[in-house]
């Protein structure tokens, strides 16, 4: 038994309002609106609101952003091969060029490659 385009769309709308997938009807929402228990709002937050609304008040964060979560490392490494790799375009310099062979070459080296992803194919 096949269901024809306009039955599978009416029970995919059924089963959408069913399980909450689908917009609210207005009468809906007013119900929803009128049930609603009202929830005060802290001192001063309206204030601020319109404050920062209005370009009274600035729109900076209330906390400063703490980077302690994050884990000291040392990237003189890679800064200094970005540097040799981003170079303007002209610039000659041997050591950037040798870097930048190694580099490419580590790239491109398939004796690294134990699951023979990086374009190496393996005869059956």
């Amino acid at each position: 038994m096949s269901m024809s385009d306009k039955q599978l769309e009416e029970l995919l709308a059924k089963a959408r309002k069913r399980y909450g997938y689908c917009p609210l009807t207005p009468q809906e929402a007013e119900k929803a609106f009128e049930n609603a228990t009202e929830a005060p709002l802290p001192d001063g937050f309206i204030q601020s609101v319109l404050g920062k609304l209005s370009g009274e008040q600035e729109t900076a964060p209330d906390t400063p952003i703490s980077y302690e979560w994050m884990e000291e490392s040392d990237y003189k490494d890679v800064e200094e091969a970005l540097l040799q790799l981003n170079r303007n375009k002209g610039d000659e310099d041997e050591d950037a060029d040798e870097t930048e062979n190694t580099l490419r070459n580590e790239m491109l080296s398939d004796d690294d490659d134990e699951d023979g992803m990086a374009g190496e194919t393996e005869s059956p």
